[in-house]
């Protein structure tokens, strides 16, 4: 993963995505064995509004769309 890329979480039980999880990756921890990330919320069910979520375990999320990098 990377910053940039688009993600939803993902159930830990099912495996099938979460609905209004979609976040934006804002920082990348590739620490061997414990792969971490700080995401940006587009929607927070309580407020309506974005909200910054720091330390998600990546294992926890798939990239829905992944970032293009400028070429």
């Amino acid at each position: 993963m990377k910053v940039g890329d688009i993600v939803q979480q993902v159930c830990r039980y099912s495996g099938e995505k979460i609905p209004r999880s979609t976040s934006v990756i804002t920082a990348v921890y590739d620490w061997p064995g414990n792969e971490q990330m700080d995401l940006l919320l587009f929607h927070n069910l309580h407020t309506g509004m974005p909200q910054r979520m720091g330390r998600q375990y990546q294992e926890h999320y798939e990239v829905v769309i992944p970032c293009k990098q400028d070429q």
